[in-house]
């Protein structure tokens, strides 16, 4: 069996994986910066947008 990478993360492990506090991944997210995906009251982020955007250096 392979590992899988999750798809989404939530806004925890996104601030974790960008080593940023939750109050500017909030800003990016209202930016436009990184896209974002609301599941009820859950804000999960796409890992690969996550990727994308530590590679282009915004962090």
């Amino acid at each position: 069996m392979t590992d899988m990478q999750p798809i989404l993360v939530d806004t925890k492990t996104a601030c974790r994986l960008l080593g940023i506090k939750k109050t500017l991944l909030f800003q990016y997210l209202k930016s436009g910066d990184l896209e974002r995906h609301k599941i009820g009251r859950k804000t999960l982020i796409p890992l690969k947008n996550i990727q994308r955007f530590a590679e282009r250096g915004q962090v």
